[in-house]
């Protein structure tokens, strides 16, 4: 047998019957109906064998699934995560815009009485010269 294959059944006398390399997922059966010292016939052991890779592949399928799961759970925790982060960064932005608006708003105030103080000094003057 090969170094990459496994026996995994041997005839009474020992004559290696079916091989397998699991990496690969190759399996080789010696089978010759003629052979009297085989006591299941055929089809029994092609139906052994095909159980066997429906489990293998349904095994296969479960992993393959599960995987898929943490994936999912793990981009809607990224995506939440982003989202919460959006989030505060809409809120900071908020309320950034609103003490700018307070700080243009006061601004406003002080220039107008700026501007009511300028008048009221124009009109000291004014009053001065008559």
């Amino acid at each position: 047998v090969a170094s990459e294959f496994e026996s995994i059944a041997k005839s009474p006398s020992g004559i290696v019957a079916a091989i397998e390399n699991k990496k690969r997922r190759i399996y080789g059966v010696q089978f010759h109906p003629e052979v009297t010292c085989i006591d299941l016939n055929g089809r029994e052991m092609e139906r052994g064998w095909r159980e066997r890779e429906r489990g293998e592949r349904r095994e296969r399928g479960e992993k393959r699934e599960r995987g898929e799961k943490r994936e999912r759970e793990g981009r809607r925790e990224r995506e939440g995560s982003l989202e919460r982060g959006n989030k505060r960064e809409r809120e900071r932005d908020e309320e950034r815009e609103e003490r700018k608006g307070e700080r243009e708003e006061i601004k406003g105030e002080r220039g107008e009485e700026r501007e009511r103080r300028r008048e009221r000094g124009e009109e000291r003057e004014e009053r001065k010269g008559e």
